[in-house]
C-alpha cells in the first residue's frame, strides 16, 4: 500500500492495520527474510486459478531424480502439493528457455 492510500484511510482502518502489523511483525520479518534469500516459493497464479482444468498424465522419470526432487520439496514446502510444485517447475523451465 502506498502512503497516499494509507493516509486517505479512515482512522479505524489505520489502527487495525497498525495493530495487525504489530501482532504479526515477527512473521512478516520471516517472510521478508525468506523472500530475500530466494526461498519463499511463490506459485504462478495460473496454478491455483479457480477456473483451471486439470488433466492426468503419466510420465516416465528417473527414480533418483524424482526422489531427490520429492525430498527437496518435502522439507521446505510440506504445505504445497507435488502437482503444484511440478507445474511451477515447468513454468520456470519455459520462462528460462523461451526465445
Amino acid at each position: 500500500m502506498d502512503k497516499d492510500t494509507f493516509f486517505s484511510m479512515k482512522p479505524s482502518n489505520k489502527v487495525e492495520e497498525v495493530m495487525f502489523v504489530q501482532k504479526n511483525l515477527n512473521t512478516l520479518k520471516n517472510i521478508v527474510q525468506l523472500y530475500e534469500k530466494n526461498k519463499l516459493m511463490l506459485l504462478d497464479e495460473r496454478i491455483y486459478d479457480k477456473d483451471a482444468r486439470f488433466v492426468n498424465k503419466s510420465i516416465k522419470m528417473n527414480t533418483v531424480i524424482y526422489k531427490e526432487f520429492s525430498k527437496f520439496c518435502d522439507d521446505p514446502y510440506p504445505h504445497l502439493k507435488m502437482q503444484d510444485l511440478i507445474a511451477q517447475a515447468l513454468i520456470n523451465f519455459m520462462n528460462s528457455y523461451k526465445h
